[in-house]
């Protein structure tokens, strides 16, 4: 059974986490304050700023991290800071127990699809591939990612349509398909194959993202 978590709520406390590489402070202050400027109340990581090597600090630092915002009960929600590289060392440290008993949405993407797609293999707990603070909310989001995004994290219904998007894809074959998305950043999913954290991709819908 798959469990969606509960939506955002104005005036919801954000947990920031840093899961993979160290990001640039000054994005990172600028995504903060525009989820502030979006109602939200934010909470950084206890190790959100730590480094190590190309690492946003050290494994157990790191998982500590997600495992205490999962934990956390004033915490709706968690957004990682960035991608890059890291995620897939933290997925034996992450307690699966916790966010299974606490599901909350979680957002990231790239480098971050390894612990989603965990999650998802332990738990059955829905995760949104979508911005991160210190990119995309550090950047500038784009107009269509900030409207979706935000009504599927913060709208009752299950789903919402994707309108106004023009993909620059290639369409082999027509028709309809029905079934669970997973997917993500494809040489990270390929890590992942022969390991017990990938999920089941029989009746799923694939999708895939790289450079």
């Amino acid at each position: 059974m798959v469990i969606i978590p509960k939506r955002l709520e104005k005036d919801d406390t954000i947990g920031v986490v840093g899961p993979s590489s160290p990001m640039i402070k000054e994005r990172l202050a600028k995504g903060i304050r525009y989820l502030q400027k979006c109602g939200y109340r934010v909470k950084l990581g206890k190790h959100v700023y730590d480094e190590h090597g190309y690492l946003a600090g050290i494994d157990s630092a790191r998982a500590h991290d997600v495992n205490q915002m999962f934990l956390d009960p004033d915490v709706a929600a968690l957004f990682c800071t960035r991608g890059g590289y890291g995620t897939p060392r933290l997925l034996d440290l992450v307690d699966y127990q916790v966010i299974r008993n606490n599901p909350k949405i979680f957002v990231g993407y790239s480098d971050v699809t390894a612990l989603q797609l965990a999650i998802f293999a332990k738990t059955h707990v829905v995760t949104y591939s979508g911005p991160m603070v210190a990119v995309e909310m550090g950047k500038g989001i784009h107009p269509f990612t900030e409207t979706h995004f935000w009504r599927i994290t913060t709208k009752p219904e299950a789903g919402t349509m994707l309108e106004g998007y023009h993909s620059p894809l290639k369409r082999y074959k027509r028709g309809k398909a029905e079934g669970v998305l997973l997917g993500g950043c494809l040489s990270i999913i390929c890590t992942l194959l022969g390991t017990p954290f990938l999920p089941d991709f029989r009746n799923a819908i694939l999708f895939l993202e790289d450079i």
